[in-house]
């Protein structure tokens, strides 16, 4: 109901706006499609990303006990379109295949029913030590725990943009995520992609990277070149969008 209302909303405000901006290309591409607003009327307007958080050369407390495992870091809180279920299903199913990695998920029950019930699944499937929900992690520690991290785990079914993707790229750990329009476009060849609807995809994208050190470094070395394509300016966006407003005066 509410995304029923939601989009009706959003469908009503439309009627009454002369220009559109995205955030990414297929942002734009799935507005024209979906909500049928004008192709000539929408333009880019794409995220600012300041790298400013810096890894921090130390492990976090929290995961001390977790030395020596292979670590997933799925950046996020609960959220349905985040999928997070999948994670559980994937470690039930393959418990022995991936009994030495964890995910590391910075949740808790404050966050709503839909993570209350994840974290009793979780119990429930004796996965404590495979999956670990931590809270949500303060802005001034993410250089802890990007430290501690092996691999950055988004197995997402929606996005519009995901500074997450960014951070990850930044601080040079690849990134295993979504064969999804939104990831394609932001990652490029700077990820290895799985089906987020099958638990065996992503058990194999796990141990693709868990088991190949090489993997992992090619895709740290194509995220430092993908993240150039990103690094803008608000003052930088914001000319690029008075321009895209110039011409379409003229």
């Amino acid at each position: 109901l509410f995304k029923w209302v939601a989009d009706k909303s959003l469908r009503r405000s439309l009627r009454r706006i002369s220009r559109l901006y995205c955030q990414t290309a297929t942002m734009c591409k799935r507005s024209h499609e979906v909500l049928h607003f004008p192709k000539d009327r929408i333009g880019l307007c794409p995220n600012a990303f300041s790298p400013s958080i810096q890894l921090r050369n130390r492990w976090p407390e929290e995961l001390k006990s977790l030395q020596g495992r292979f670590l997933l870091l799925c950046m996020t809180k609960y959220y349905p379109h985040k999928n997070l279920e999948i994670i559980v299903e994937t470690f039930s199913r393959y418990s022995d295949l991936l009994r030495d990695v964890t995910c590391v998920i910075p949740i808790d029950k404050s966050q709503g029913d839909g993570a209350l019930d994840l974290i009793n699944r979780i119990h429930s499937d004796g996965l404590e030590d495979q999956i670990v929900c931590i809270g949500a992690i303060p802005q001034k520690r993410l250089g802890e725990f990007y430290f501690a991290t092996d691999v950055v785990f988004l197995p997402t079914l929606l996005e519009s943009f995901s500074g997450t993707y960014l951070e990850a790229m930044h601080l040079e750990r690849p990134i295993l995520t979504s064969d999804r329009d939104f990831a394609l476009e932001v990652c490029g060849d700077a990820a290895v992609y799985i089906d987020p609807l099958s638990t065996k995809s992503i058990k194999d994208g796990i141990l693709m990277l868990k088991n190949s050190r090489f993997i992992r470094e090619e895709i740290v070395a194509k995220g430092r070149e993908q993240l150039k394509q990103h690094l803008n300016t608000w003052p930088d966006i914001l000319r690029n969008v008075l321009d895209q407003e110039d011409i379409e005066h003229d």
